[in-house]
């Protein structure tokens, strides 16, 4: 009672009117303390919205006005647009006429999927640009330069996508102290401030960052966060606490932001309150801010947070609940969807996702759909919510639709939506969408599973991805030399690419170009191996354990040994601890030293690797014949959750008849499977009722752990899953010994066309006094070539059981007639 009462007082004084004077100053100072952080923390809501404190008062803080008008907010005409999307178009212009551009985007997004209009896609980049995301700026005026190269504004999406083109990297390689990459940067982005956007502020600020230029770059977040652009508060004060450690100052900037209306702000907001003071209850509260002004990574936040149990969950469910069919926020409906899902409450999950759906938001009619499939009953209910989403323009949707037909046997109906599908990515691949190419090559290959088509696309996709390698792209060298090997077997082409990208120390590329080396049948590969070794030793030195322990195998598999022990142990004492074992493993096996091999495995177990522990115990047991030294290593490996490790100490306790401690070590291992059972991991629930059966005795906790590791095996069989069936009928059989109802699922996998459900099937019934039915499925099978059948009815005709069977006669092989 206390304690809720200390809460309340404590909920009062933060909430509650701003104080001032004392108890409004905290300690000075740039360096972490956790009175510091009490402290800040606490004055983060000591003043109303859209105010900060300043020397001990609340101030308002004055906005300014963005520069640029909101262009071709005039130009869009409702005519050019269906039905369905005019209500995005509308809500959409509203919210970027008052400068909240993530609503926006997320309304015209929606839109610009039902109808790819020029206008609406160049109102999409606007928002990129006005909010300083360049890069899917970029993207956007890609696809537009793409989809409409004779259109009226063609040339500006031509002219704003070579500016974007590549700030990234520019902005990477100018962090690097790339002096050219800089001036490149600030001409690009001088360009986007004459033209009156204040984004480009931001954009100078982070190079000016990263040239050193700290105090001009605050300055500059500072002068833009006042002209009104939101984002630059938040930046600015993320800078503070990077850079100078200044809560004070960070909180204040990213307040400002957040209270201005800045989903992105808040989002930032609640990331810092969770992550640097550690109160996931108040960065919740932002979080919902967010997602309630349309922010999707807000929402997405708030989901995460109840998933990962640092609020409760169903404060979370309820928040999603409002949001989602008051407010119509198809993003928070996903969230809550999801979970629902993860609670296991599939009714709410589907209201969830119908309210979105009712909506025309397709990525929910896809996810309600997904959710309707798993049921059997409910399977015939996820067509129309696939159909939906195909007829909203979501080619997604129609792919799922067109499996769904494919699996009732209804191809022609399955051919009519898949062509659907193609025709969305038809016009940009051929025009040189790579995106486009990849979407339809993958679903050929996959989905309709055509070769020929496969290939088709790839082509067009390899090309497209070659060309840009050559631009200097590294990401699509790598694409276009997995498409040229795997799909167009071009392996020529592939090595060629295979050894450019390993003369650029790129990883792995080196062992590829030999691969294909040797595809072509060549002797000697391109790229000599003491290359790739010389380029696997530089990135082993400059610290990069992983590469070391790479260069450390193939030295002890070219039988190198001395090497190879040299890089396996420098990646072994660095810290990668599970090398230790392979060191370990050399040293027993190879080197026959079993001094070494002891040590390394005890170094690596002592460091909490428990494969180390288990190894040790092993080598201890079977090589140096000392169970007590090997019991000790098990159980250091059962204490790090290895349940093998477990059962083998469990086994040595047996035969030194200390059955309690055995008893003790089986329950350990029961505990840790049964942990990995309870997160839907379902092999490890039979593997567990296994433990509880036969080592523990205790029958009615294996049977409970058998039913639910079949859970997902039973599903799929009510699926008509005959392969499923099969299984399941094993596991009745053998693990929870009901014969009777064994044999009804072995029925249903043969019903299925699975024929060693038929023989398993038989033999159930006869087993259980059911000779007749049990015969003809034995003969069944038998006629369908199924050895086991027939060697069992043979069987059954020895010891009487059942009559003689006529075996049919083999017929003559009819002779070719000679003309």
């Amino acid at each position: 009672m206390m304690k809720n009462i200390a809460t309340l007082l404590f909920a009062w004084a933060v909430l509650g009117v701003p104080t001032v004077g004392r108890a409004a100053k905290c300690p000075s100072g740039k360096v972490f303390s956790p009175k510091l952080l009490k402290c800040v923390s606490v004055r983060i809501r000591t003043c109303p919205a859209k105010q900060y404190m300043e020397k001990g008062r609340c101030v308002k803080f004055v906005y300014g006005k963005l520069t640029v008008k909101p262009l071709f907010a005039d130009q869009i005409k409702m005519t050019d647009f269906p039905i369905n999307a005019r209500r995005y178009v509308n809500k959409g212009l509203a919210y970027y006429r008052k400068q909240a551009y993530m609503a926006a985007l997320f309304y015209f997004k929606h839109a610009y999927l039902i109808k790819n209009h020029e206008l609406l896609g160049h109102m999409i980049g606007e928002c990129y640009r006005r909010s300083g995301d360049q890069y899917y700026a970029n993207a956007i005026y890609r696809q537009l330069e793409v989809l409409f190269p004779k259109g009226p504004h063609a040339a500006l999406a031509t002219r704003l996508r070579k500016r974007y083109e590549g700030m990234g990297q520019l902005l990477l390689k100018c962090r690097q102290l790339h002096t050219p990459s800089c001036r490149i940067l600030t001409a690009r982005y001088g360009e986007d401030i004459k033209e009156g956007y204040d984004s480009g502020q931001m954009g100078l600020a982070m190079v000016e960052m990263s040239i050193g230029k700290s105090k001009e770059a605050k300055a500059r977040l500072l002068k833009t966060c006042k002209k009104g652009l939101l984002r630059a508060c938040s930046g600015l004060g993320w800078v503070y606490f990077e850079k100078d450690r200044n809560e004070h100052l960070a909180l204040r900037y990213l307040k400002i932001g957040c209270d201005g209306g800045g989903q992105w702000s808040c989002t930032l907001m609640g990331t810092f309150l969770e992550y640097s003071l550690l109160k996931p209850g108040l960065a919740n509260s932002y979080y919902r801010r967010a997602c309630a002004e349309f922010d999707p990574y807000g929402c997405y936040q708030v989901a995460r947070i109840a998933r990962e149990k640092k609020v409760p969950w169903s404060g979370a469910m309820a928040f999603l609940e409002r949001q989602c069919l008051k407010r119509r926020n198809a993003e928070a409906c996903i969230k809550g969807g999801e979970i629902a899902e993860t609670r296991k409450n599939e009714r709410k999950a589907r209201k969830f996702y119908k309210a979105a759906c009712d909506e025309k938001h397709t990525s929910s009619c896809i996810k309600l759909g997904q959710l309707l499939a798993k049921n059997e009953k409910t399977r015939y209910m996820a067509t129309n919510s696939y159909r939906e989403a195909c007829e909203e323009g979501d080619p997604e949707g129609c792919k799922y639709l067109g499996r769904m037909y494919a699996s009732q046997q209804n191809f022609s109906l399955a051919a009519t939506t898949y062509n659907r599908y193609a025709v969305f990515y038809d016009k940009p691949c051929r025009a040189g969408d790579m995106e486009s190419c990849r979407k339809l090559m993958d679903f050929y290959a996959l989905t309709v599973k055509s070769p020929v088509k496969t290939r088709y696309w790839a082509a067009f996709y390899a090309k497209l991805a070659d060309k840009s390698c050559t631009g200097g792209d590294r990401v699509s060298c790598m694409l276009a030399m997995g498409t040229y090997g795997s799909y167009l077997k071009n392996f020529r082409r592939a090595r060629d690419i295979a050894a450019r990208m390993c003369a650029l120390k790129q990883p792995n590329a080196c062992e590829r170009a030999a691969y294909y080396s040797k595809q072509l049948g060549e002797s000697g590969s391109l790229v000599s191996v003491t290359t790739y070794e010389k380029q696997l030793q530089e990135q082993c030195e400059a610290g990069n354990l992983y590469q070391c322990t790479v260069l450390g195998s193939n030295y002890v598999r070219k039988k190198m040994y001395p090497q190879g022990i040299k890089y396996l142990k420098y990646a072994c004492e660095g810290g990668l601890f599970f090398t230790c074992m392979n060191l370990a493993r050399v040293y027993q096996i190879q080197l026959k030293n079993r001094v070494e091999a002891a040590k390394w495995y005890a170094y690596g177990c002592t460091n909490r690797n428990s494969h180390s522990c288990q190894q040790l115990g092993i080598f201890n047991e079977r090589d140096l014949n000392e169970p007590e030294a090997a019991i000790k290593a098990y159980m250091k490996g059962c204490a790090l959750k290895l349940e093998t490790s477990c059962t083998r100490a469990a086994s040595l306790y047996k035969k030194q008849n200390e059955v309690k401690k055995a008893r003790g070590a089986y329950l350990a291992a029961a505990k840790i499977l049964e942990d990995q059972c309870r997160k839907n991991r379902y092999g490890f629930c039979t593997r567990a009722g296994d433990i509880y059966a036969k080592d523990l005795n205790n029958k009615n906790k294996s049977r409970y752990l058998y039913e639910r590791g079949a859970t997902e095996i039973r599903k799929q069989c009510k699926q008509n899953n005959a392969r499923q069936c099969y299984a399941y009928g094993f596991i009745l059989k053998d693990k929870l010994n009901n014969l009777k109802l064994a044999a009804t699922y072995f029925q249903k996998g043969c019903d299925g066309g699975n024929v060693f459900s038929c023989y398993m099937a038989g033999r159930m019934y006869i087993e259980t006094n059911r000779e007749r039915r049990g015969r003809k499925l034995l003969e069944a099978a038998c006629d369908k070539k199924n050895r086991p059948a027939c060697n069992y009815l043979r069987r059954l005709e020895r010891q009487g059981v059942s009559k003689p069977r006529k075996r049919p006669r083999k017929r003559p092989r009819p002779r070719r007639r000679r003309w």
